[in-house]
């Protein structure tokens, strides 16, 4: 099973979409299913038989919220290692999944440091020197914040941008 997703401007747009698609899947023998929208007139146009129950959905490897309209990823806890190694880094970098690259201004560090560690050509498995751990460190948290409170997973689906004159 796979989905669909799209996006338009106004409700006449996204009726047009829906009987549109409904009517081009039926013809190849496919039938679409659990449609949803962050727009409730969208949703009073669609079959209650084919309305997705659910507020939160999988959505290209990540969960949406139509209600509040955003995207988010399973949380990251960031482990306080005593011993850090290239492996441990990787691993750590490698936890999120993020293919949309929607999170990339905060995995990028973890990738530029571990690009850095093969750079000094520092083996899997051997311990970080110390500057090197308190550089990781600094790089995957924000100053200040703990270990155990660092969770981003939200995501706006819908950016505007604001304009200042």
């Amino acid at each position: 099973m796979d989905n669909v997703i799209t996006g338009v401007e106004t409700v006449q747009q996204a009726e047009q979409v829906y009987k549109k698609s409904k009517q081009t899947f039926y013809e190849a023998g496919m039938n679409l299913m659990e449609w949803k929208s962050n727009n409730t007139q969208v949703m009073d146009l669609m079959l209650v038989k084919y309305k997705a129950n659910e507020t939160c959905m999988k959505m290209l490897g990540q969960n949406w919220d139509s209600e509040a309209d955003t995207l988010s990823v399973k949380p990251v806890k960031m482990l306080e290692m005593s011993f850090v190694t290239k492996r441990t880094v990787l691993k750590q970098v490698a936890k999120l999944f993020d293919h949309l690259r929607m999170f990339a201004p905060v995995t990028l560090k973890g990738k530029l440091f571990l690009q850095m560690l093969w750079g000094k050509q520092i083996e899997w498995d051997e311990k970080l020197s110390k500057a090197d751990k308190e550089m990781w460190f600094e790089a995957m948290l924000p100053e200040g914040i703990p270990f155990h409170q660092f969770n981003i997973t939200n995501y706006s689906r819908c950016l505007v941008p604001v304009w200042r004159l």
